[in-house]
């Protein structure tokens, strides 16, 4: 596949493994992953606001912060969660954007 692709486009690819389209997320789970493995997109470790993300993505933050949720959940059908969350805080207590660990399936 990579041989059809010119050198010069490669880094504007976001890939995932084929499981997620069928690990029974909702569409925005399923977008919410795809913007934080692109951010991401040369490691699996990435920092964003939930404000950010929602932003990026088009759909407010508290939808945001539910699918996050269940992003961190163990995955009923890969069995494995597909995101961990790294809390940060501001030097004065403040929370800070989080750092998000795009989990191996």
């Amino acid at each position: 596949m990579n041989d059809l692709i010119p050198k010069q486009d490669r880094n504007n690819l976001t890939e995932i493994d084929n499981r997620i389209l069928r690990a029974g997320l909702d569409p925005y789970e399923i977008r919410i992953y795809l913007e934080l493995k692109y951010i991401a997109i040369h490691s699996n470790i990435c920092s964003i606001s939930v404000k950010d993300l929602a932003e990026n993505c088009s759909i407010s933050e508290r939808k945001v912060h539910s699918s996050l949720d269940q992003l961190y959940k163990i995955n009923k059908i890969l069995n494995v969660p597909l995101l961990k969350k790294i809390s940060k805080r501001k030097p004065d207590g403040g929370n800070d954007s989080n750092f998000y660990i795009i989990e191996e399936i």
